[in-house]
């Protein structure tokens, strides 16, 4: 009599329980997939294809490609990766380049150069810091703020993807930072909105950059957490370069993203070169934004401005 009682509130008790565990459950994936997210945003196209095993003994040539905060990330890499076997990294970057002033240097042109007499397996590429101006083209004269300027700078953006996919380049695109000035946050916005739309499109790996150097509010912030955790200053005095621990950290953006790639590339092979196989990617702190969509909510708001 007793137990016949008790059944149903036991009954109810233990579907309590469940719902409760079963809560929790979806809450840890929610948490492991924003935590995945805010990490790096990859392009759909790109997740399945993306770096190939090794040929041979040669291991893998990394290029970066872009302008001045390419040189940092270039350095930062070196940093990362150095004393291991299986990579080579090189700098092609070039300061006060971008892909507005090809009167100036002509990136297209000069990759078509690079490409043609190199071996190149990787290409880690960062455009942008010196295009925040009008941008010359045969249909007209664009401001930065207008359709037109969008849309030529995307199609300039999409000849470097095509130049490096069409030869079975593995493409890793990092966006801009969030800048001091309010106005080059703007155009830095714009550009990782017009840059991440091609990635898709071109199955190119975009690796999100906004919130690693902004604040708890969404703002900038010159000082900040290293790859160690402990508070440093990361950027220069302009509000857009960085400083030697702000490079590292740049750089540990996109080699969390790559160190994931070579362990899947190389896994059940022999590894390259005569060194260790490439180890796993290091641990990633959290993302000082709790949202993991800020990101490009921000940038879809900012590239309304103007």
């Amino acid at each position: 009599m007793v137990l016949r009682m008790n059944a149903p509130k036991l009954i109810r008790r233990l579907g309590s329980r469940i719902a409760a565990s079963l809560g929790m459950l979806l809450a840890m994936f929610l948490l492991t997939t924003t935590a995945i997210q805010a990490v790096e945003n990859i392009s759909p196209n790109a997740l399945d294809r993306y770096l190939p095993a090794p040929s041979g003994q040669a291991g893998y040539r990394l290029v970066v490609i872009g302008d001045s905060l390419g040189n940092g990330v270039w350095r930062g890499l070196n940093e990362a990766f150095r004393g291991e076997q299986g990579i080579r990294i090189e700098r092609r970057s070039r300061v006060s380049t971008g892909l507005v002033r090809n009167d100036y240097y002509d990136w297209p042109e000069e990759l078509e150069k690079i490409l043609g007499a190199e071996s190149i397996q990787i290409a880690v590429v960062l455009f942008g810091t010196n295009d925040k101006q009008a941008i010359r083209a045969e249909r007209g004269h664009y401001r930065t703020n207008s359709p037109e300027w969008q849309q030529e700078y995307r199609a300039r953006v999409d000849r470097i993807m095509e130049q490096l996919s069409e030869r079975g380049i593995a493409v890793y695109w990092i966006g801009l930072p969030i800048m001091r000035s309010p106005s080059f946050s703007t155009h830095a916005a714009r550009v990782n909105a017009v840059v991440r739309e091609s990635a898709i499109e071109h199955g190119v790996k975009f690796v999100d950059t906004w919130n690693e150097f902004a604040d708890d509010q969404g703002q900038y912030n010159a000082y900040g957490p290293d790859i160690t955790g402990r508070t440093r200053r990361l950027r220069m005095d302009d509000g857009i370069h960085f400083t030697g621990p702000g490079d590292r950290m740049l750089a540990s953006t996109v080699e969390r993203v790559l160190r994931a790639d070579l362990v899947n590339a190389t896994a059940g092979r022999a590894p390259a070169g005569n060194g260790n196989a490439f180890p796993p990617p290091p641990t990633t702190r959290p993302s000082r934004s709790g949202d993991a969509t800020f990101a490009y909510d921000r940038l879809a708001q900012i590239n309304r401005v103007d």
